[in-house]
C-alpha cells in the first residue's frame, strides 16, 4: 500500500507542475500571436481555442496538488473563532461534504463522458473533436480530488492538523 501511495505522489506531484508548464506555453503563444497582429504579419487562428482548452485543463491537473500543498481557496473567520473542539467538528464537516461533492462530480462527468463518446457528439471549432476527449480529464481530476479529501478527512479524524499553507503533512 505504501508503494502505490508513493507511486500516486510522485503523480500528484507532476501533476502540480504541468499547468505552469501549460501556463507559459499559452503566454508565449498569446504573446506571438499578439506579435504578427501588431506586425500585420497574420495571426496564429488556433490560439484561442489552444487556450480555452488549457483553461480547461489545468484545474483538472492541478487541483490534487493545490489540495495537497493547502493552497486551495479557504475562508477561516468562522473557524479561528470557534473554540477547538467545533473547529474540529466543522473541519470534519467539511471534509466530508468536499468528498461528496467530489465522488458525485466524478460520477456525473463519467457518465457525461461515455454518453457524449456513445452518441458521437464532435465540437466544431478551428479544431473538430470528439466532444468526449476534453470531458475525459474531468473523471481522473475528480477522482484525485476525491481521494486528497479522503486523506484531509482520515488526518482531521485522527487529529492530525494539516496546515492551509506550506508543505503537506503525510
Amino acid at each position: 500500500m505504501k508503494r502505490i501511495a508513493a507511486w500516486y505522489d510522485r503523480l500528484i506531484e507532476l501533476l502540480g507542475i504541468l499547468p505552469g508548464f501549460l501556463v507559459g506555453l499559452v503566454c508565449v503563444g498569446t504573446g506571438l500571436d499578439l506579435a504578427m497582429r501588431f506586425l500585420h504579419i497574420g495571426a496564429i487562428p488556433w490560439m484561442i481555442e489552444v487556450e480555452e482548452y488549457v483553461l480547461f485543463i489545468i484545474p483538472m491537473l492541478g487541483a490534487a496538488y493545490v489540495m495537497r500543498m493547502g493552497r486551495h481557496v479557504t475562508v477561516e473567520i468562522v473557524p479561528d473563532a470557534l473554540p477547538p473542539g467545533a473547529k474540529h467538528a466543522l473541519n470534519v464537516l467539511a471534509q466530508g461534504i468536499s468528498l461528496l461533492v467530489c465522488v458525485a462530480l466524478f460520477w456525473f462527468s463519467l457518465t457525461a463522458t461515455f454518453d457524449t463518446y456513445d452518441s458521437g457528439s464532435v465540437v466544431f471549432k478551428t479544431f473538430t473533436i470528439p466532444e468526449w476527449i476534453p470531458l475525459a480529464l474531468i473523471p481522473p481530476g475528480m477522482a484525485m480530488l476525491a481521494i486528497e479529501c479522503l486523506r484531509r478527512l482520515v488526518r482531521t479524524l485522527r487529529g492530525s492538523e494539516f496546515r492551509t499553507s506550506g508543505a503537506v503533512d503525510l
